[in-house]
């Protein structure tokens, strides 16, 4: 009897050094990864995004080489802002570049931003650890730019929110012109294996917060009223718009959401260099016009992006090599459509352990070896396929983290019982 009771404690202690090093976690990682590549690949494909609110212009490497030559990319920058403000489009820049460009055309961008009824500029967030390596300190007239921009959404359980001492805005001009600052998603924001599986909605700046570039354009497109917003950190997000609907969005302890990746194209896209044919070609023009008619515009931009070097490449759960914008769309995405990746409340995750040491109790009453090992697999085998059935048809992200340790430690448990 003593050595059963040595033994009990011998594995209960090592399945709590095994739970520290996090090697379930890791577990759990990996099969949310593999259920959401199942889950991407089983549901049915879109239409394109052809019936979506939001339409991509793409300024990539591929449209730049494709222009005529003596084409201005800054000329053509300032006609597709024109085109937006014609159709009464927002313009929404998930990151910026205009600052290079030549005085002229920097005037005509200037000009066609000041028109807009909105514009949305980035503003990035640098890591604490590399302000003392910036040239300059942000100025005064920064400062109260940003202040002006701030959002004070009710927060409860914040501590553990992502904060930033110190960001990264574009020119005062381009700033004098924006309706709102958001944040894109940088690479602190991914998990330790460099993968962006969840996003900040917030990061805590000052005394208030800088929005997420998805939230930010939801805001606009959904009509979310702000006073509405509570963020309650490790449960959800809500907030109501003035259609009169109220959004509940699960959030982790750190107010992050799970990006719910597709691998499908989620909004139509018109690429640079046809827009720039559309100036010479009436044709193209009308088509171009008829695209843009009651959408809001998204202009995602590569080419100047890693022309300054500030281009950021992640990794998604989907195993691709993805761009801040693409990551942004996705959760833009989820908001437009309030189809968000549930999260286990804790009253559920006590029930699925309790669940698990009910069966691995009965089984081990059993006096066969075999009788109770195979009722261990056939469990993690049911978890598993539960797990996977629940993430595709109801949403709710898979947790194996708390119920596979238990069966490994009555595994191992019994096995030692029997043998003594």
């Amino acid at each position: 009897m003593i050595k059963k009771h040595i033994a009990c404690i011998i594995i209960l202690f090592a399945s709590a050094c095994l739970v520290l090093t996090g090697i379930f976690n890791s577990c759990n990682t990996a099969f949310y990864d593999a259920a959401l590549k199942f889950k991407d690949g089983f549901l049915p494909h879109a239409n394109d995004g052809k019936d979506k609110q939001v339409i991509r212009i793409d300024i990539n490497e591929s449209a730049i080489s494709q222009l005529p030559q003596g084409m201005n990319a800054w000329e053509n920058l300032a006609q597709i802002l024109s085109f937006l403000n014609e159709e009464k489009s927002g313009i929404f820049l998930p990151s910026f570049f205009a600052e290079n460009a030549p005085a002229n055309p920097k005037r005509k961008i200037l000009g066609q931003m000041q028109m807009s009824s909105c514009v949305v500029l980035p503003a990035i967030t640098v890591p604490n650890e590399i302000i003392p390596y910036l040239n300059a300190d942000i100025s005064l007239a920064q400062k109260k730019i940003i202040e002006k921009h701030l959002c004070y959404p009710r927060v409860l359980n914040g501590q553990k929110i992502a904060k930033t001492d110190r960001l990264l805005i574009p020119d005062d001009d381009f700033c004098r012109f924006a309706t709102s600052l958001a944040f894109v998603c940088v690479p602190q924001d991914t998990d330790k294996d460099s993968v962006l599986r969840r996003m900040n909605v917030f990061y805590a700046y000052g005394d208030g917060y800088i929005p997420s570039f998805a939230f930010a354009l939801a805001s606009k497109m959904l009509g979310i009223k702000q006073d509405s917003i509570v963020l309650d950190c490790g449960n959800k997000l809500t907030f109501s718009c003035e259609d009169g609907s109220e959004y509940k969005v699960p959030v982790d302890g750190e107010g992050r959401i799970l990006i719910p990746y597709s691998s499908k194209e989620l909004f139509s896209k018109i690429d640079f260099e046809y827009f720039a044919q559309a100036f010479s070609d009436t044709d193209a023009s009308y088509q171009i016009n008829s695209m843009l008619k009651n959408k809001t515009a998204v202009i995602t931009d590569s080419t100047f992006e890693k022309s300054r070097g500030s281009q950021n490449f992640f990794l998604s759960p989907l195993g691709n090599t993805i761009t801040e914008n693409s990551a942004e769309l996705c959760l833009l995405n989820a908001f437009l459509e309030n189809s968000f990746f549930g999260i286990y409340p804790v009253y559920a995750k006590y029930a699925i352990l309790f669940f698990t040491i009910c069966v691995i109790f009965f089984a081990s009453l059993s006096r066969r070896k075999l009788t109770f090992f195979l009722a261990c697999i056939f469990l993690i085998i049911l978890i598993a396929a539960a797990e996977l059935f629940i993430f595709v048809y109801m949403n709710i992200a898979p947790w194996i983290a708390g119920p596979i340790p238990v069966i490994l430690a009555g595994f191992i448990f019994e096995l030692i019982r029997r043998s003594l």
